[in-house]
């Protein structure tokens, strides 16, 4: 019935010889941003204390005179002998140390201390004027450094050594021997280090390092201009994985867990800085996630719709009941709707072949987009008339479309391929990760991973949604910070010349 009223509707306008321009009530249109969930992140920010630092801290808190041994006489051989006394002596000498060493490969920071003694035993038994001892012994400690929760520094020494050389004479036949003289002092010595290594730790700034770093990551970066897209960043926790040696340098293992924002428009304010947290633990690496969408205005959709239907210009398309009907497609107009969907809007002019009168105006419908992710092919689907009446004329304008072949290729035409804008964003991306300087710091990171996920309808276009994983970690690094900060005030400056000359 539908189709003998369309053609009913020809049929009238042709006998009433005058042009017929019908407004049908357009889809409601989008009006309201687009959001995107926030996703966690984590970014390893290590700081680094150069091992020379350390090792020079401990060289000024353990003396290079350990001991000085000054003994009254005493026993210093007993005889067994009911003919021989024991004899006495006198102990005099001292126990040094050499230059330390500290070296380090993973979570063991191990510390060598070499110690010599030489100790002089005096007037041994009042028969022999003096006999000296010489001894040397290597102290090697692991040592095991840490952080409470309020960033306090904590210290483990673990001594294991034994005598290389150790000090004695022989006299008579048996040993004389110094080293209870000695190990005393060096347990003291090392318990003393296990002390004092916390405040030489502190003055390494780890927390005051580590408090700068995290001021500066509340922060929003440009991740597109085209459209403008900003990640806002807010840090939420900091985790301490321990301490490292790599090269010659002291590594303290800090990761911190922050919100991210994807926005889009006009660049956010930053986010309020909070004081730097109580350290938690190891933080599972998650990564840096972001949202790197492609984005396909729909004056694209448009330009691909118009080159189909409206270039050919005039055509006598043929309706599914055997009649013809001249049409123009005068205009193609595609937005954001409500529900997820497109409108689409086709602006014709048509004649019943024949007839002396053109009825025109513009058909709404409404489709769905859907992606082919691994062809990167933006389409639509569903494409469904919106409203119906009893006018003959509308009717006539549908049937134009619908019982024609021009509905289908309204279908095929609204589409794209978005694998250049994708990889662009991508390489942009990549590219805004790389070295970017954070007083005295460098950030350093590169993209592992992307995924498409899916098409979102937004108020200026479509909006492909995709999630890439990055990681980059901070490096203390203040000379090619400052290189880095050069380089780009001198390409603001650059830019800002170029605009000045434009004017011109």
């Amino acid at each position: 019935m539908y189709r003998a009223m369309t053609l009913a509707g020809l049929v009238l306008i042709a006998g009433c010889k005058k042009a017929v321009e019908i407004v049908q009530p357009a889809p409601p249109r989008l009006t309201a941003p687009v959001t995107v969930a926030d996703q966690p992140s984590t970014i390893r920010m290590p700081i680094a204390v150069p091992l020379a630092d350390l090792r020079r801290e401990i060289e000024g808190a353990v003396p290079r005179v350990l001991q000085v041994i000054d003994e009254p006489p005493r026993v210093c051989i007993k005889t067994k002998s009911k003919l021989l006394p024991d004899l006495t002596c006198r102990l005099r000498g001292q126990v040094t140390r050499g230059p330390i060493g500290l070296t380090g490969a993973g979570d063991v920071i191990t510390l060598t201390i070499p110690v010599s003694a030489t100790v002089r035993a005096e007037n041994i038994g009042k028969l022999i004027k003096h006999e000296t001892a010489t001894g040397a012994v290597v102290v090697t400690t692991r040592l095991r450094l840490g952080l409470h929760p309020d960033w306090t520094p904590t210290a483990k020494v673990d001594a294991n050594y034994r005598w290389t050389n150790p000090i004695g004479v022989d006299f008579l036949g048996q040993r004389i021997t110094f080293e209870s003289k000695v190990d005393p002092k060096l347990h003291q010595i090392l318990a003393q280090l296990e002390r004092q290594l916390p405040a030489k730790l502190a003055k390494a700034g780890v927390r005051d390092k580590a408090a700068g770093i995290w001021a500066k990551g509340f922060r929003a970066e440009r991740v597109k201009s085209e459209p403008l897209i900003w990640a806002r960043f807010t840090p939420q926790a900091i985790g301490f994985s321990g301490y490292r040696v790599i090269g010659n340098q002291l590594v303290v293992g800090l990761s911190a867990r922050m919100k991210t924002e994807t926005i889009f428009g006009n660049k956010p304010a930053d986010p309020p800085v909070t004081p730097l947290p109580r350290l938690e633990g190891p933080m599972a690496e998650q990564g840096i996630n972001m949202h790197v969408p492609a984005f396909v205005p729909y004056g694209i959709l448009e330009g691909a719709a118009g080159d189909a239907l409206i270039k050919p210009g005039k055509r006598t398309l043929k309706l599914t009941n055997g009649h013809s009907v001249d049409v123009t497609v005068r205009h193609v107009t595609v937005y954001g709707s409500t529900g997820g969907k497109l409108a689409v809007g086709l602006d014709l002019l048509l004649d019943a072949v024949g007839g002396l009168v053109a009825p025109s105006g513009t058909v709404w419908f409404v489709a769905t987009p859907v992606l082919d992710i691994p062809g990167r092919i933006l389409s639509v689907r569903d494409l469904t008339l919106v409203g119906r009446t009893d006018s003959a004329v509308f009717n006539a304008l549908v049937a134009a479309i619908n019982d024609t072949s021009l509905h289908d290729q309204l279908t095929t035409s609204l589409r794209y391929d978005f694998a250049r804008d994708y990889q662009s964003g991508l390489t942009k991306a990549d590219a805004w990760l790389k070295e970017q300087p954070f007083e005295g710091f460098v950030f350093n990171g590169h993209l592992v991973g992307a995924a498409i996920r899916d098409a979102r309808v937004a108020p200026a276009g479509v909006l492909i949604s995709a999630d890439a994983k990055a990681a980059g970690g901070l490096t203390w690094n203040p000379s090619r910070a400052a290189v880095l900060v050069a380089q780009r005030h001198a390409k603001r400056d650059a830019k800002e010349r170029a605009k000045k000359l434009a004017g011109q």
